[in-house]
């Protein structure tokens, strides 16, 4: 997942994230972001985070639930949403674990914020920092037509 200490694509993290539950379930679309290191290790433990808590108590724990996640990239800001559908109703948790305090501070470090929505539908999350670096280079990918981003670290 790593390039070499460069940091990680962020479409590779989610997708080895939840690689596990089942690829069909999940639609990802956004423009390929190269991530930090720390910012990539600490998008991966979120990703993990949120990943669990969908198979455990969430869409992913349903036959028929569903993920998706968008993001986007403007200016230097990173927005993703995740969102989870036809899982079992969803409400907001009673105490606050681990988890839950690891998604509402992680992205702190960074500039960022995490809002969790527990809609009845299924949790909606979603994620906004600045990459911090001067500006972000789109370079085109032939390969697969889509443009890529990559940030220095």
């Amino acid at each position: 997942m790593t390039t070499q200490g460069q940091g990680a694509g962020l479409r590779e993290i989610l997708s080895a994230e939840l690689r596990p539950y089942g690829v069909s379930r999940v639609s990802m679309e956004g423009p390929d972001v190269l991530l930090p290191p720390k910012l990539a290790l600490m998008m991966a433990l979120l990703v993990h985070e949120l990943a669990t808590n969908a198979a455990k108590y969430g869409a992913l724990s349903s036959s028929v639930g569903n993920l998706s996640i968008q993001w986007s990239l403007a200016d230097a800001r990173l927005d993703l949403e995740w969102r989870e559908r036809g899982g079992p109703a969803v409400t907001a948790p009673v105490h606050r674990g681990f988890g839950t305090r690891l998604l509402s501070r992680a992205l702190e470090q960074f500039g960022g914020a995490v809002e969790s929505t527990f809609a009845t539908t299924g949790l909606i999350c979603k994620l906004s920092l600045v990459l911090q670096e001067s500006s972000p280079n789109l370079v085109p990918d032939v390969a697969d037509a889509q443009p890529k981003v990559l940030v220095a670290d």
